[in-house]
């Protein structure tokens, strides 16, 4: 595992945990850590995006700042925390968690 800062907010308060194979064994995700709770995760290995939470507005900024490095936009982490459903960043589909 390799903790990092965000790139466009490298003094915020915020930190990205990357999770790589080593084996083969474990999963390929990312987990944004706003303050000192778990808001976003990215699974490399399903193509699917997880927001756990918007929080507070410090955090939503930190959630879009993240989104952007991906090359995608804060709305789908929205949506995603809404609707309780996980975006697909392959398909650009919504899938309801669960199913």
């Amino acid at each position: 595992m390799a903790i990092r800062k965000l790139s466009r907010m490298p003094y915020a308060q915020a930190q990205v945990r990357e999770y790589r194979k080593a084996d083969g064994s474990s999963r390929n995700f990312d987990v944004l850590q706003s303050y000192t709770t778990d808001v976003l995760m990215i699974d490399y290995d399903n193509h699917t995006i997880t927001c756990y939470g918007l929080y507070s507005k410090t955090t939503r900024k930190h959630i879009s700042a993240f989104m952007r490095e991906k090359g995608l936009d804060y709305s789908i982490a929205k949506k995603c925390y809404e609707q309780n459903v996980d975006y697909d960043f392959v398909t650009g589909e919504y899938i309801r968690v669960g199913a």
